[in-house]
């Protein structure tokens, strides 16, 4: 759904007041059914934020390199529900996966847009978004959903902010076309020159903080011991942590030449050069979640990792890259 509330503010600007909300129902989950709740008891985990590491050469990929204080403080015990395997409905099986299309999703957001139609040589579009996308991590694959709730006896505790969830977004984009009263070769030289740049701005995409190691009895995979990658604490939420904001500036520069000769009133040529990520930002793409390692024994305990909420790797995707350039010629006729 989308409603828009737009005023005309005369010198061809205007602003508008945007609502969009986007709802999904009845989306992929996987749950394993064959759990007894009976046969359940409980495990604690007592929070060690002290432990002292040894970080190789070479772990840190980019600069500066980023880091999480501990999630949890020092010393908190968390307890849990542990599934132990036993007491299952179907005692022949182990997990048996329900596929089905039961959970959902929604997105709403408010937007905020300021434009000027392009006169006197110059227009801008720029606008301001705040959004929240929430979901219960719904399978959005083509294979057959691995087995990846945290408490099969309760979909709620994997209700959280998307995985896509991105807060606060900002856009400016403007063209601007300068005139000169000169005239000879000078106004050949100083006429037909458009400059385009685009400012992007957003928050960054959201992570949980996850625990390695399995659930004391070491045939219990996961932290509670459910056999699926429950590897998240689950009083801290889903997607709770962001990694650090985004910002792209790109810049086209151009130049059109009349060409002279009988076809002058219908060719033109523009030289101009694309400069994209113009300030060389650092847009991380991805941190290191590891907030926690199990140690089972006569005490359950949670130590920290140290490169926890590090930067592992920036501009490496098809969104975000490093500086780049290029130069073209295009010919209209």
């Amino acid at each position: 759904m989308d409603l828009a509330l737009e005023q005309d503010l005369g010198w061809n600007t205007t602003i508008a007041l945007n609502y969009m909300g986007s709802f999904g129902r009845e989306l992929d989950s996987s749950n394993d059914v064959n759990v007894g709740d009976s046969a359940t008891s409980t495990v604690s985990y007592a929070v060690n934020n002290n432990t002292t590491q040894t970080v190789l050469p070479g772990t840190y990929i980019t600069l500066p390199h980023g880091g999480k204080n501990p999630p949890l403080p020092n010393g908190f015990v968390y307890t849990t529900k542990l599934f132990t395997g036993a007491g299952r409905p179907n005692p022949l099986y182990g997990d048996i996966l329900d596929i089905a299309s039961n959970v959902n999703s929604s997105y709403n957001a408010l937007a905020v847009q300021l434009n000027r139609r392009f006169s006197q040589g110059f227009s801008f579009m720029t606008n301001y978004t705040w959004s929240h996308a929430l979901d219960f991590n719904p399978y959005i694959g083509t294979g057959v959903p691995t087995f990846n709730v945290f408490d099969p006896t309760d979909l709620k505790k994997v209700f959280g902010n998307s995985s896509l969830d991105v807060r606060q977004r900002f856009v400016f984009a403007a063209v601007y076309q300068p005139t000169f009263n000169t005239h000879g070769w000078l106004q050949y030289a100083a006429e037909g020159w458009r400059i385009a740049p685009i400012v992007q701005a957003q928050t960054g995409l959201p992570y949980s903080p996850t625990v390695s190691g399995s659930a004391p009895g070491g045939a219990f995979k996961g932290i509670n011991g459910t056999g699926s990658s429950a590897d998240r604490v689950d009083i801290l939420g889903r997607n709770q942590v962001y990694m650090p904001k985004n910002a792209v500036v790109d810049l086209r520069v151009g130049k059109n030449f009349d060409l002279p000769g009988p076809f002058r009133e219908r060719l033109r040529l523009e030289l101009f050069a694309e400069v994209f990520n113009l300030m060389n930002h650092q847009n991380i793409t991805s941190v290191s979640h590891g907030a926690y390692s199990i140690s089972t024994g006569s005490t359950n305990t949670f130590n920290f990792v140290q490169n926890y909420g590090t930067y592992l790797n920036s501009n490496s995707n098809t969104i975000y890259s490093q500086r780049e350039m290029q130069l073209a010629a295009r010919l209209h006729f």
